[in-house]
This record gives C-alpha cells, sequence and structure tokens, in this order.
C-alpha cells in the first residue's frame, strides 16, 4: 500500500491556479516521478549485463512521453521501457546501449530460459518512492506558481 502524505493540502493549492499552470508543473513532476523508476531500472538491469558484449541494456532504459494518450484522454502519461524493445521485421531501433530487443526474454523468460525480471520488480520496489517524488515536486512547482501570481498580483 503506498502511503502519501501531503494530498489534501495539495487539492487546496490547486484550486487558486489556472489549467495551464497546473499542467506543466503536473507533467514536470510526473517526469521526475518516471526517472526515479527508470534509476531503479537502470540499477537493476546492469545486475546481468555482460560486459564483454557491446549491448548494454542499462543505457537503453529511457522515459517517453505518450502524447497520443494526452491528446485523446486529457491524461499525463509516460512510459519507462527499453529502447528497441519493439523489434519489428526484423529492424530494432538501436538505442546508446547498442541493440537490445532480447531483453524481453531476459524480462519474460522463454521455453529455453527462465525469467529473470528487472523492469517490474524495479517498478514495483520504487512505486512509493515516485509516488512521493511526484506529490513533493508538484507541491514546489504549485508553490512557486502561487508565488509569481501574488508578485504579479494575478490567480497563477
Amino acid at each position: 500500500m503506498i502511503r502519501l502524505e501531503g494530498v489534501d493540502e495539495l487539492e487546496a493549492k490547486l484550486k487558486t491556479i489556472t489549467y495551464e499552470t497546473h499542467r506543466k508543473t503536473g507533467r514536470s513532476a510526473l517526469r521526475k516521478a518516471a526517472n526515479v523508476l527508470r534509476k531503479r531500472a537502470i540499477d537493476s538491469a546492469k545486475r546481468f549485463d555482460d560486459p564483454e558484449t557491446t549491448e548494454d541494456v542499462s543505457k537503453n532504459i529511457a522515459i517517453n512521453w505518450n502524447n497520443k494518450t494526452f491528446k485523446r484522454t486529457g491524461d499525463m502519461h509516460f512510459s519507462v521501457g527499453v529502447q528497441g524493445g519493439a523489434k519489428k521485421g526484423g529492424k530494432a531501433k538501436k538505442g546508446k546501449g547498442g541493440d537490445t530487443w532480447y531483453f524481453r526474454f531476459v524480462e519474460f523468460g522463454n521455453q529455453h530460459m527462465a525469467a529473470q525480471p528487472f523492469l517490474r520488480p524495479a517498478m514495483e520496489q520504487g512505486s512509493a518512492e515516485a509516488a512521493q517524488a511526484f506529490v513533493d515536486e508538484y507541491k514546489k512547482g504549485i508553490d512557486s506558481a502561487i508565488k509569481r501570481a501574488a508578485k504579479k498580483g494575478l490567480t497563477a
């Protein structure tokens, strides 16, 4: 169970700012939370990396803004995943860590090898930390927007 502190205070502050400020601050805070999860996933991926190969899954772990979801529903959405993970038609997008399309066999296993998940545990173990990072960053951004608005004599 995730326990977030300061959410009631945050909701009261949200009522004093404009939607645009709310959205920009929310996206920034959500990116911070996604980076917390990304850092955990990188640390987790390093444990199975073979230093003798040129491929490095940990260098290909990235966060991506999902504009399609935002345009369709208005929900802010970042994904944490491995670049080149969706190999289609024999061509994978190569990231800084090389061609790491095989990460899914490590994560999920197959008939020849047992799963050694590294993304799912990183997400599960870091979810509370990420949620708290979101709330803290959001609060900080809202406070800053309220101060800016007060200086101008406007509502943010």
